[in-house]
């Protein structure tokens, strides 16, 4: 499975102003804007682990959350805004200043006792989180403990990329670097972890003209990467794609092509 493009999206998120909704307000989403004062969250772009900070943006530029009580669940509901099934929280190192602490998220159909909830609401599509200003938070946070999480919808497959491909009249080879990716975040296959998936050279395919080109698999441990190499049929002039147990992984791969 091909990994989707990355993207920062925007979502809006209220914050709460004088006085709470009722209970049975709660049920609504989203809740009307007359409650709150507009600001924005997003998660930011995918670090090398696939990690994404959570960010909030002011008129000074993004801020930081602080990952003092941020959790999975946390994690989900934020991962749940942006489109993906499945989140978990992690931290990262931070480059801006922090804004809030204390950040608790909670999805739509989580109950919250607003009798004794004291603390700030904002409403985040389908979720809704409590926070402290890092100002008032009890607790320093470091620049490395900055919230973040790793979203995803699938909890274990591979991804292909930096994919470099050079072709002369005869000879076609495809480097490529390959990650696999356990809950969100990536690791390189070419570690030693025992977990590391990576398909052999008997689970590659290629054809062209109706028949079957031969392909040769290497891994350099030097360039971390891998080499998918063969050899173009003399009397085809077709450009060949590469399957993945069955599924197409690279195509128009042509004679004297370079990408």
């Amino acid at each position: 499975m091909s990994l989707a493009t990355t993207l920062t999206l925007l979502a809006p998120f209220l914050l709460a102003c004088t006085s709470f909704p009722t209970e049975a307000e709660v049920t609504e989403w989203p809740w009307t804007d007359s409650w709150f004062d507009k600001q924005q969250i997003k998660l930011g772009p995918a670090d090398a682990d696939n990690a994404r900070q959570v960010l909030v943006l002011s008129d000074d530029g993004p801020r930081a959350v602080c990952d003092d009580l941020w959790t999975d669940k946390s994690a989900l509901a934020l991962c749940k805004m942006e489109g993906f099934q499945y989140g978990r929280r992690t931290s990262v190192r931070s480059d801006v200043d922090f804004a809030y602490s204390s950040v608790e998220c909670y999805e739509q159909y989580d109950y919250v006792d607003l009798s004794t909830y004291q603390k700030p609401l904002f409403v985040i599509a389908n979720a809704q989180c409590s926070y402290t200003p890092y100002s008032a938070a009890t607790l320093p946070c470091s620049p490395s403990q900055a919230a973040a999480v790793f979203c995803y919808d699938d909890p274990w497959y591979n991804v292909f990329h930096n994919v470099q491909l050079s072709a002369d009249s005869r000879h076609f080879s495809i480097k490529f670097l390959m990650s696999f990716v356990k809950l969100g975040q990536f690791y390189s296959a070419l570690s030693a972890d025992p977990l590391a998936s990576v398909p052999g050279v008997a689970q590659y395919s290629a054809e062209a003209c109706g028949n079957e080109v031969k392909l040769s698999l290497e891994e350099s441990l030097r360039e971390n990467a891998f080499f998918l190499r063969g050899e173009f049929d003399e009397n085809c002039d077709e450009c060949l794609s590469i399957m993945l147990e069955g599924e197409t992984l690279f195509n128009n791969i042509c004679v004297n092509a370079d990408v």
